[in-house]
């Protein structure tokens, strides 16, 4: 089993959107950055088989080896999307990504979508759930199967993503949700680790 080190830290929100703190936790590992329960605020959170383009003698195109769709491209449509939670996704990696947000509880996909190489982006309205992350590294996205065609590999992180809303009897007017931040690449005093799953896993 293939184990990638990735990073995640622990930001403190309060308020409205505000941050107050951050702390971070390490050790070559991918990011995953947790921030506590705030006021209208969050938590953060910081291969399969290769298969290759049959050959074709009389093909009047070249065949196209390495296809992609646009950063933060929806590879299904969105599900739960009635609450605060957040998660950013950085993919330093050289290879573009394919990340799906699993719900452990209904066993369903809430999110699944595209962070190319070197790309970021962000999740927003992530009901409460607890789900595990996936993603695979590839290249040339085919959009029909919805999976990478050459060099594909799979990972699933190792901890879980826990999402919460909770308002406090002192502050009833004051909501304090989940926020999480990813990195799909190693990183120096990574807290957090992805071990390599199945293509029928994934």
């Amino acid at each position: 089993m293939m184990v990638k080190n990735l990073f995640f830290t622990t930001v403190a929100v309060v308020g409205i959107l505000s941050a107050i703190a951050s702390q971070t936790k390490a050790q070559q590992q991918p990011l995953m950055q947790q921030s506590i329960k705030i006021p209208l605020a969050g938590y953060a959170y910081a291969n399969g088989i290769a298969s290759s383009m049959p050959s074709r003698s009389l093909a009047k195109a070249p065949i196209q080896t390495n296809r992609a769709v646009p950063n933060g491209f929806n590879i299904i449509p969105t599900q739960n999307s009635q609450g605060h939670g957040k998660l950013k996704i950085i993919n330093g990696t050289n290879t573009d990504a394919a990340v799906k947000l699993f719900d452990n509880s209904s066993k369903k996909i809430w999110r699944f979508v595209y962070v190319q190489a070197n790309h970021e982006m962000l999740l927003e309205k992530i009901s409460p759930c607890n789900c595990t992350l996936r993603f695979t590294l590839g290249k040339d996205w085919d959009k029909t199967t919805r999976k990478f065609l050459h060099e594909p590999s799979f990972f699933q992180f190792v901890e879980p993503l826990n999402y919460s809303e909770s308002s406090s009897f002192t502050s009833p007017d004051k909501l304090w949700y989940s926020k999480y931040t990813v990195t799909l690449n190693s990183v120096p005093f990574g807290n957090t680790q992805a071990k390599s799953l199945s293509e029928r896993d994934f």
